[in-house]
């Protein structure tokens, strides 16, 4: 079975949007409007653009093309890093806020691509529900994370 891909407009768009976002937080810090340091923004911009990645829909595409589990390890792999790297720079909200991102990023990539059409694949989940609970667990997951970090850190006091 031959898959569709994103045209190569849709990813320009995207890169678009995030370029202006990125172009509009280094203004208002050039500017003077945000009165916190640019590593501060750069680490925070960096997470938010990783996790735009569409983890869920590249392992839920892997699998339905390649037949393979090896994708969802590869969503687990990234999404740990990205988890890590928003501990160690204490942006937890930058945390949930990007599991957003990569979730609607997921399903856009999904419509899309037409994977909808591959729905008998994922049964009993449908390719937009299999995108829900893959997220749903991340941010489940993500959140016991959160809070081990929170209690081991309040232990140490």
């Amino acid at each position: 079975m031959k898959f569709p891909h994103p045209t190569a407009d849709t990813v320009t768009l995207l890169i678009a949007i995030v370029v202006f976002l990125l172009a509009g937080l280094f203004n208002a810090y050039r500017l003077g409007k945000l009165k916190v340091p640019a590593k501060v923004i750069i680490y925070k911009a960096l997470l938010l653009i990783f996790f735009c990645i569409p983890f869920s829909y590249l392992c839920v595409m892997g699998d339905a093309k390649f037949g393979t589990m090896a994708f969802y390890g590869v969503m687990i792999a990234g999404f740990a890093l990205l988890c890590i790297g928003a501990l160690k720079t204490r942006n937890i909200a930058i945390l949930y806020i990007g599991n957003v991102l990569s979730f609607f990023s997921s399903l856009f990539f999904v419509k899309v691509s037409g994977l909808n059409s591959m729905d008998w694949y994922f049964k009993p989940f449908t390719a937009d529900s299999l995108m829900i609970f893959i997220s749903v667990s991340a941010l489940l997951v993500q959140t016991a994370i959160v809070l081990i970090n929170r209690k081991h850190k309040e232990g140490e006091k």
